[in-house]
Parts: C-alpha cells; structure tokens; sequence
C-alpha cells in the first residue's frame, strides 16, 4: 500500500471584517448580498496587507443566492479586482455554508493547492 507524505503549511487569519447589522427591511433592504459581501471584502483585503492580485481564489457561503444570479463568490472576486483566471467557489450548507467555505479555504492552503485565498459570507434576508 502506497502512501502520500506531505509537510502541512500553516494557516492564517489576516483580517476579519463584517457590515453593520441591519433590521428586516431596513436601511440595507436595497443592497444585495453580493454587493455586501464585496465591500466587507474589499476592506478586509485592504487591511490584510495582501494585494487582490495575489489572491488565487475566492470561497464563498450563502444560502439564499436565488436574487444573486450564477457564483456569488466570482462576483465578489470580480467585484474586489481579484484576477478573472482565479477560481471562485460558492458554497450552499445551509446555516453552515460559511464555515464550510473556511473549511475548504483552509483544507486548499493546509495541503500546499493555495497561498493566498478570500474567505466570506454573505446573505441579505430584505430581498
């Protein structure tokens, strides 16, 4: 039985950002998910010290993307001048679909496939 060794990398965090909490039907009732999604990401890229450039791909949760047309996470990516031949992933695990997007980013950049990824979540229950 042949078996695969590999050196694990290291996985970190550089920034975290999230919108304001609004109520139902309120002051964020007009704005879409991928639209929310992207400003938390754009500011999280910026204070991560990372370029979008360097990002080699984008993994997003959302649950309710039916008003957000195809791959939410390539429209974020696009959105926030991650490159056009990065890969974007959007992930459906209902409640869980965020974390199961961390979960994937993590597993990409444990096993050596990335460097660089975008992690995020994003939902708007107005719309």
């Amino acid at each position: 039985m042949n078996s695969v060794v590999f050196e694990a990398c290291k996985v970190f965090i550089l920034s975290g950002v999230r919108t304001p909490i609004a109520s139902f039907r309120g002051s964020f009732s007009t704005v879409s998910a991928v639209e929310l999604a992207a400003i938390a990401a754009r500011s999280a890229i910026e204070r991560s010290g990372v370029s979008s450039d360097e990002i080699e791909e984008t993994f997003v949760g959302c649950v309710f993307s039916a008003n957000c047309g195809q791959n939410v996470a390539r429209q974020v990516a696009i959105s926030v001048g991650i490159p056009k031949s990065s890969q974007a992933v959007t992930v459906n695990k209902v409640c869980s679909s965020s974390m199961k997007a961390l979960a994937f980013a993590h597993m990409s950049i444990r096993t050596g496939y990335r460097k660089k990824v975008l992690v995020a979540g994003c939902e708007n229950m107005s719309q």
